[in-house]
């Protein structure tokens, strides 16, 4: 069968549409898929994009080709509204039924999100050719819903697939991995990014091309911020609370990790973001130390890194590199969130504000 699929939502990742296209064209779908990358480059549109073309009609042309279009197809228009009865997204902030009454985790993908999708999925497709249920932060799940997730998987249902996307494989059971097909998706080069967001949103060349500079590759961070320009505004707050945390005194930082720690109780996803722009932040402090401007993110900062690259010498970055690393994962670990960054805080070097 010659398939023909029109209108991908996602982009940049070529190779992992083509593999999912020779799948339906063999007839070799897996009822379980794992997507890994970084936040926000693309994992959750490439599922919706399955989802839509598991459900949408293939329409045969007078030349015997099929026709997918995952855009204008009835199914998939409702399933990108999230009207479709027989395709769920769930995460953490999904509300589950505890003992009866519906309630949110907003840590956690709980046993009880499990539970419910076990209902679910036990009842024929409603609407579509067949039930699709997309776990977005398969790394949130705890160990009880992991336990619960890989009994479904183990004894599938027919006509129900399962997606599960994950920026790290390092905190999902060895037994979900092997029971899924594992796809990971990669940075996308800055040229595409800024060519979609031309293309797409008729963006001008300056803002399509620092667009896709801030989004470090990830198309789903540059889509989202021609969406809302709020998010530029947020990553420049951002970098200026870190310069004013490296310039501060002990205790402004020790203030700083008991915000960040109290924060983490409600929402750890914030808070594993604000260590991750820390760590960018290192990173271009090493970027303009060697020279390499051109290879800047936020190149709008770059005479207050020229600043900052005279006060730490190259070991110093590297060092605090390696240790928001290790404290990141401490935490992925439950380690306890205020004394983690409380060491932080102190491990860190200071900047010298004169």
């Amino acid at each position: 069968m010659a398939l023909e699929i029109l209108n991908w939502k996602t982009f940049g990742h070529s190779e992992i549409l083509r593999y999912i296209k020779k799948s339906v064209e063999q007839d070799r779908l897996s009822h379980a898929y794992l997507f890994t990358g970084p936040d926000r480059v693309g994992k959750t549109t490439v599922a919706i994009d399955l989802a839509c073309l598991i459900n949408a009609e293939h329409k045969t042309t007078k030349s015997g080709n099929v026709v997918v279009d995952l855009k204008n197809d009835r199914q998939a228009i409702r399933i990108r509204k999230g009207f479709h009865s027989d395709v769920k997204i769930i995460n953490n902030e999904t509300p589950c039924s505890v003992d009866g009454t519906e309630t949110k985790s907003r840590v956690n993908i709980s046993i009880e999100h499990i539970q419910d999708i076990k209902k679910e999925a036990s009842l024929k497709p409603f609407e579509g050719e067949a039930k699709v249920f997309i776990i977005e932060g398969a790394q949130n799940m705890t160990l009880e819903a992991s336990n619960a997730l890989l009994k479904i998987l183990e004894e599938p249902y027919d006509r129900v697939f399962f997606i599960l996307t994950t920026s790290s494989t390092a905190h999902l059971p060895e037994t979900i991995i092997s029971r899924c097909q594992v796809l990971s998706l990669r940075s996308v080069k800055k040229s595409e990014i800024s060519e979609k967001l031309s293309n797409i949103y008729g963006l001008d060349h300056s803002e399509s091309d620092n667009l896709s500079s801030l989004s470090r590759g990830r198309p789903g961070w540059a889509v989202s911020a021609v969406k809302d320009a709020t998010m530029v505004d947020s990553l420049s707050q951002l970098v200026n609370r870190i310069s004013d945390i490296m310039s501060g005194s002990l205790e402004e930082r020790f203030v700083y990790a008991r915000k960040l720690s109290n924060q983490f109780r409600t929402n750890r996803d914030e808070v594993y973001a604000e260590l991750d722009g820390w760590i960018d932040w290192f990173r271009e402090i090493a970027i303009s130390k060697n020279g390499l401007k051109q290879h800047l993110f936020f190149r709008q900062k770059e005479s207050n890194y020229l600043e900052i690259t005279e006060k730490l010498s190259q070991r110093q970055i590297v060092k605090a590199i390696n240790l928001l690393f290790e404290i990141r994962g401490n935490l992925k670990n439950n380690a306890i969130p205020r004394l983690a960054l409380e060491v932080l805080m102190v491990e860190l070097p200071f900047i010298d504000k004169n």
